[in-house]
């Protein structure tokens, strides 16, 4: 276990490094995170995006409270021809489980490691949204974690004045770790809708932020949440986001923080 662990992190490390390497002019930018819902759009081709995040989160347990960093949160995407866009996802968690006074970390894993891969289909106008799909393949980096998992989501962006409204529809497999079930793949289903309010301010570089998201594993009650934040264009292609988030039942995260930044080249 210790020789895996170790190469965990020299999997994270090349990761990172690989991400560095890659970077050369800025472009314009599509950032989405720390969203769980997609908009409609792709990275142009030949552009590269590069975002990192932080969150920390807390969940009530029958005894005492599970609290959560995940640290960082990084995510590279490149533009390819024909509207698609190729993405990898990866993050480091730190859980405490420990119950007692700060944060001692009791399990430490690489999660959320995937890659998926977008298409635009068709851009819309009023009324009629811009459609893409995304199908992504999450690999079991996590501890116990049995076998790849795929999705495929259906993403629709409404494009009104200083008002953006994107909706996420989408299902795949979700892998058990317990050992006691019968079977160690189940469905997952989720649905997330984001409304972005474009501030009136000095320039468009101000956004208002608000998202529902609900997902749903086989067998399993509903965790859903809500999430209200902002995101700012900074000088350089650069955006920053800040959001705070709340579970809307007692399976769900009890509360949250997360911010990042988005450089795009």
């Amino acid at each position: 276990m210790e020789k895996f662990a170790k190469k965990r992190w020299v999997w994270f490390l090349c990761f990172i490094l690989s991400f560095m390497l890659l970077v050369s002019c800025s472009r314009e930018l599509f950032a989405f995170r720390p969203f769980e819902t997609e908009d409609a759009g792709v990275v142009e081709n030949g552009d590269v995006e590069l975002e990192f995040g932080f969150s920390i989160n807390e969940q009530k347990q029958k005894i005492g409270d599970e609290v959560t960093i995940d640290m960082p949160i990084v995510s590279l995407t490149f533009g390819l021809p024909y509207d698609i866009e190729l993405s990898a996802d990866l993050t480091m968690e730190f859980v405490d489980e420990d119950q007692g006074d700060g944060f001692h970390s009791t399990l430490e894993q690489l999660t959320g490691a995937g890659l998926n891969v977008k298409k635009v289909w068709m851009r819309g106008k009023g009324i009629i949204p811009d459609i893409a799909t995304q199908t992504s393949v999450l690999f079991p980096t996590e501890k116990r974690a049995r076998g790849v998992d795929i999705e495929h989501s259906f993403i629709y962006t409404w494009k009104l004045p200083n008002l953006l409204f994107h909706t996420t529809v989408g299902g795949g497999s979700e892998h058990v770790d317990e050992e006691d079930m019968e079977k160690d793949v189940r469905g997952r289903y989720f649905y997330g809708s984001i409304l972005d309010y474009n501030l009136p301010l000095k320039g468009d570089n101000y956004h208002l932020v608000a998202e529902y998201f609900a997902e749903r594993i086989i067998n399993e009650p509903l965790e859903h949440q809500m999430l209200i934040g902002t995101t700012i264009d900074l000088p350089k292609n650069i955006r920053g986001d800040f959001a705070v988030f709340w579970g809307l039942n007692h399976q769900s995260i009890d509360r949250g923080a997360t911010f990042g930044v988005t450089i795009g080249w």
